[in-house]
């Protein structure tokens, strides 16, 4: 004879729980079926086992020690069921008297791994509301995986399963993340694994009892909450197809912002004025360092997005490993930078926007420095520090990069380099109102081709103090694609030659230079000859295209900031005579 295993898992329902198996041992079964009913006691402490007793005979009882999850004894169940199909019910609620007549034609089809139907919402006392839990087209698309991702239209209690789809998908999760929502995770696993193996019925195949103790009530808030865990545990699961885990992606990524939103609508007084943004693929080696150095900082108004781009290595334990309330750990399957940083910048709540690396350190100062130069000039739209190199290894301090600090200037500097560190910089969210997002279009040099599209519509500033240390390894973009990124800065700086040019007087040029050499600054020298270098090769670039006058006085300017840079003007200059002449080839 073939079975059929009921699961009732119970905890303190003894004022329902006779008449949930009440309506499951009434119901019509054909005589070449069998039923198993399994009532799995999650560590009741009401008179449960009292009411069960006349029932000893007539089901299985299993008494657990107290987990506060169905999943543990739904489990538990599970594996001491013997039927060839497994059905669900709930201790409070009812079964409809035709429920399996209705279903297990549908298992006639072999390729037919579950089924499900609607059920009827009643109150308390058990009195029908005539109102439906689904609507015949949810119901429908509750069959195709893509479609069950957007909505969880199946009712556990209607739920029937062959037992041996448990063997390609596994049980139910039993981790605490998972709570109220174990369910719909199996359901999304058991659709992506069987395509075609779903199969609903349009009819009332159970009564769904409303209650103060349902565990499935919740705020808005809670339920994308539990919405993302069901889908970053999916992505864990093996089973998934490739397109299928890029839905889940989206699906994850648009729940993340929802939240975000949300939770600034609902609690704008949580809101905090800074959201540091960190991407991170096999980062394991650095990253504690990395994320002490933000939660070491003296300014503390911030979240700190941590985005796991699919990591294989120890990374994500290390971000669990954290409990500080401000970090908020994303997980996602591996895209690249470019994705994940603009993924974070859509998840984030905070005024302003700071970037990490996670194999870079931050210093205690660096974010209330930053945060106190954008509140004090609304014009800004983008600030960044000077940053030092640090060793692999260990960690001593080599060369600090410097530039100059004043916006005209780090505007002028985007014609011949990367001016701002990327580690270093913080934004305003509202820029990408303006300039869009980061692109993937010049490889791994997204942060220039930023700078300069908020170049044309805010201010830019750089703090004259080493804040932050980069670390030089083996695995950092420099190293691993330094080709790639050389020609696409090269790329982007030719094409901002094609933009207007933000010009400045000979007489400009040389007073900054003077305000440079003498600025209150440790760095004071180094800047003041970076600034030279960059009117150098800005002057030596405007005479090669041809832009004699503003070429020559920037070159004059130059030889004033450093005499001995005259060697450098002879030929380009040479050469624009030679073109006013005509000899030239």
């Amino acid at each position: 004879m073939r079975y059929i295993s009921v699961i009732i898992p119970t905890f303190n329902r003894a004022a329902y729980i006779k008449e949930a198996i009440d309506s499951v041992l009434e119901q019509n079964v054909p005589k070449d079926w069998g039923l198993e009913v399994i009532v799995t006691d999650d560590g009741s402490t009401d008179d449960t086992a009292y009411v069960l007793e006349p029932y000893y005979d007539k089901i299985t009882f299993l008494k657990l020690p107290h987990s506060g999850k169905p999943s543990v004894p739904r489990n538990a169940a599970i594996r001491a069921a013997k039927g060839e199909l497994i059905a669900f019910q709930d201790s409070d609620d009812l079964w409809a008297q035709d429920k399996l007549v209705k279903q297990l034609p549908f298992f006639d089809d072999a390729t037919v791994m579950m089924s499900f139907g609607n059920a009827e919402i009643m109150n308390m006392a058990g009195d029908k509301s005539g109102k439906k839990i689904a609507d015949s087209k949810s119901l429908d698309a509750a069959e195709d995986f893509r479609k069950l991702l957007k909505q969880n239209t199946i009712s556990t209690l209607t739920v029937m399963v062959r037992a041996s789809a448990f063997r390609k998908t596994g049980l139910f999760d039993e981790a605490d993340s998972l709570r109220a929502v174990e369910d719909y995770e199996l359901w999304l696993r058991i659709a992506a694994s069987f395509p075609r193996g779903l199969r609903n019925i349009d009819s009332v195949l159970a009564y769904y009892r409303v209650h103060d103790q349902n565990i499935s009530t919740s705020d808005d808030l809670i339920s994308i909450e539990r919405l993302c865990n069901v889908y970053e545990t999916l992505l864990d699961f093996n089973g998934l197809t490739v397109a299928q885990r890029s839905k889940v992606d989206i699906q994850l990524a648009s729940m993340q912002e929802n939240w975000s939103r949300l939770k600034n609508e609902l609690d704008p007084a949580s809101q905090p004025k800074v959201s540091v943004v960190m991407g991170v693929y096999n980062g394991d080696k650095y990253l504690h360092a990395a994320i002490d150095s933000i939660l070491g900082q003296t300014f503390s108004d911030f979240e700190f997005i941590i985005i796991n781009d699919g990591s294989t290595d120890s990374a994500p334990s290390i971000m669990k490993s954290y409990k500080d309330k401000r970090i908020r750990v994303i997980n996602q399957s591996n895209h690249g930078l470019v994705y994940t940083l603009n993924k974070g910048v859509r998840l984030a709540r905070g005024q302003y926007i700071a970037r990490q690396d996670a194999d870079d350190i931050s210093l205690p100062s660096r974010l209330k420095k930053e945060v106190a130069l954008l509140d004090n000039d609304q014009s800004l739209g983008l600030v960044g520090t000077f940053f030092t190199y640090i060793d692999d290894l260990t960690e001593k301090k080599d060369l600090t990069i410097c530039m100059p600090t004043k916006s005209l200037d780090i505007k002028r500097a985007l014609y011949v380099t990367n001016p701002i560190g990327h580690g270093t910089s913080m934004y305003r969210r509202s820029v990408f109102t303006t300039t869009g997002y980061y692109t993937s279009d010049y490889g791994p040099t997204e942060d220039l081709e930023l700078w300069r599209r908020i170049a044309d519509s805010w201010e830019i500033a750089i703090i004259p103090e080493s804040l932050y240390l980069y670390r030089i390894n083996k695995q950092s973009i420099s190293h691993t694609k330094g080709e790639v990124q050389h020609a696409n800065t090269a790329r982007i700086i030719n094409e901002q030659w094609s933009k207007p040019f933000y010009s400045k007087s000979a007489g400009a040029i040389i007073a900054d230079g003077k305000y440079y050499k003498s600025m209150d600054s440790e760095f004071a020298s180094l800047t003041f000859d970076q600034y030279a270098a960059h009117q150098i090769d800005i002057g030596k670039a405007l005479l090669n295209t041809g832009a004699i006058k503003p070429g020559v006085l920037t070159a004059y300017a130059a030889i004033r900031l450093k005499p001995k840079s005259y060697k450098l003007f002879i030929k380009p200059i040479f050469n624009c005579v030679l073109d006013l002449l005509g000899v030239r080839n």
